[in-house]
């Protein structure tokens, strides 16, 4: 019961953050566009500090976390011919996922080595015509796994 008590307390208080916002940000075609957020859901680690850098979630402490992101491409654009969602860790494309087809809802989760300092951001981009492009509900979030 003991070690139980002992491996929850661990789970609640592993660094953990989530931000998200819900109003339009536009994203010109054809240009990887930081992705700002203006919700914080939750942050016991202080990764997020949104009144100073709404763009980015930052690694306060060593360890492999998982990162999720995830938009909705929502308007805009007269046709979609492809969309990205990219995550970044200072300014360095460390995942992404491209759809080729008409798809509006983009997501990725990843497993990455972080160390504090690291700044994670999450990116939109587009191809196709007429825009810009309109990115509505967005969020980002990193959960520690594991210290080094």
């Amino acid at each position: 019961l003991a070690q139980g008590m002992a491996d929850l307390a661990q789970a609640t208080n592993r660094p953990n953050a989530q931000i998200s916002a819900t109003a339009v940000q536009t994203v010109v075609i054809n240009v990887a566009t930081d992705l700002t957020f203006a919700t914080e859901a939750y942050d016991n680690d202080g990764m997020a500090d949104l009144a100073t850098n709404s763009d980015r979630l930052t690694v306060q402490t060593d360890g492999a976390y998982f990162v999720w992101g995830t938009f909705r491409l929502a308007s805009g654009f007269a046709t979609l011919t492809s969309g990205a969602a990219i995550l970044t860790v200072n300014s360095v494309e460390r995942a992404r996922h491209i759809s080729t087809s008409d798809e509006i809802d983009f997501e990725l989760t990843v497993p990455l080595n972080l160390v504090a300092g690291d700044i994670v951001r999450l990116q939109a981009r587009w191809t196709g015509t007429g825009g810009p492009g309109n990115v509505t509900t967005r969020l980002l979030t990193a959960s520690f796994i594991a210290a080094p």
